[in-house]
This record gives structure tokens, sequence and C-alpha cells, in this order.
């Protein structure tokens, strides 16, 4: 992975759509220099990534049960550990208040605690979705005491990152800096060395940046305008925020 120079730290091979040969993705040159952590919704999607995984160096899967699936895998944890221990980072886990349904909501808690556990028990840097659950995951978070913990496309307050800043997380960037009043003011709030840069998958484009879908967004490479945007929110020089993200992405990762 140190071979890369730029690194989509939250990415759902899923949302890739019509682009099925992911492997062959990265065959292209525009895509060499650039590394992604696939995360998983469920079992069958960390199962996936991680045949991609296999083929592609710089693409890692992470094992997770998303918050959104909760209800379908609070009774499977047994099946957890092995796919924790293969992995190398457990993602995408959290909680969700906005978007989830319904009957994910009484096991979403607990799941979360389980997963974390077992990142803890392995050593294993997690991503976690927060949204319209700021101030629970803060409490589950600060309990957990995990040291390599990334805060994926917060959609918190400032203030409220200023706490999960105290617990020593990181934070990802999503595709809506750039181009969303709070994205901006988050990025130009963080410091340089907890800031980390993600897509969450290609479809994400469109609807965070409210544009039509276009052959670039489907490249892995595309994560470099997420850090362009960022860099210029920030009033940064590219160059010194994509070497900060590097540094970044190796002390959260462990890889």
């Amino acid at each position: 992975m140190r071979s890369k120079s730029f690194f989509d730290v939250h990415n759902h091979i899923e949302n890739y759509g019509e682009y099925k040969d992911i492997p062959a993705l990265f065959k292209s040159n525009i895509n060499k220099d650039t590394g992604v952590l696939m995360m998983a919704m469920d079992t069958p999607t960390y199962l996936e990534a991680a045949k991609i995984e296999e083929k592609v160096h710089g693409a890692v899967a992470a094992f997770g049960i998303h918050p959104w699936r909760a209800h379908l895998y609070h009774d499977k944890t047994d099946e957890f550990e092995a796919h924790v221990r293969r992995a190398k980072i457990v993602g995408e886990i959290g909680m969700c208040a906005k978007w989830a349904p319904k009957e994910s909501s009484p096991f979403q808690r607990e799941l979360f605690r389980f997963q974390l556990e077992l990142a803890k028990k392995y050593g294993r840097p997690v991503s976690v979705h927060t949204v319209g659950t700021e101030k629970e995951c803060l409490e589950i978070l600060r309990a957990a005491d995990l040291k390599n913990v990334c805060i994926h496309w917060f959609h918190g307050t400032v203030e409220q990152a200023k706490k999960y800043l105290d617990l020593g997380c990181y934070f990802s960037l999503g595709p809506d800096v750039g181009f969303s009043p709070e994205a901006d003011e988050l990025a130009r709030f963080l410091p340089r060395e907890r800031i980390l840069l993600e897509t969450d998958g290609a479809e994400c484009f469109s609807w965070a940046r409210e544009c039509k879908k276009s052959p670039w967004q489907f490249e892995p490479a595309a994560i470099k305008d997420v850090y362009y945007q960022a860099a210029r929110v920030r009033n940064e020089d590219f160059d010194t925020l994509a070497l900060a993200v590097w540094e970044n992405f190796f002390d959260f990762t462990l890889i």
C-alpha cells in the first residue's frame, strides 16, 4: 500500500453498478496510484470484497455489519469473529437514526458494541457511521477505548466533532466537500493530522453534488477530486494535504 499516493478510505464496491469488473479498473494507468478500503454492508459484501482484495494490490476489504442491516445479523454474531480475524479493517459499523429501516433500531447499539469489542480484541481500526446518533456513538466509543477510529462522512456539528477529536478520532471527508456549507465548515475546522478522504462509492458523487452521473466517478482515481476539493476549501496546497493524508492513512490503518 505504501506504493500508493492517494487513498479512498471508505468505498462500497456495490455502488459501482454496471462496472462489475472492478479489478480491471485498477489496471488503468489513471488508477495505479490509488488505494481503496472497501467497506462491507454485511457478510456477502465483505466476502465479495475479499475476492477483489486477492486480485488487486491496493484494494483492502473491511468486514462489518452496517447499522442498516442490524436486524438481519443480530442473531448471527457467532460468524463475525473469523471474519474480523481475517480482515484488516472493521467497517462499516455504527448507528444510524436518519436513513436506517425502523426494524434495525432495536439491534443497532448492541451490535455496534459487539463489533467494537472484536475490533479491540484483534487490534483492528474501525470505520464508524454516526448519522443522527452522534451523541450515542461518542459515548459508546469513549467506553470502548479504541485507538484507531475513523468517523465516516460526519454529519454532526463542529462542537460534536471536537469531542470526537478529544478521543483521537480521524474524520473521512466525503464528496460533498466543496459542495456543502456544512461539509466545508468541518473541512476547515479539522486539524490536518486527523483528515482522511473518501468517496463512499461511485454513486455518491451524483447525490452529494446534485449532478448527473459521469464515467469518471466510477474510476477509483475519482478520490483525487475529493482531495482537490478539500485542499481548495481549506485554502491549502494540494501536495501538502496529500502528503498529510498519506501519513494519516498509515497511522490509522496500521497497514
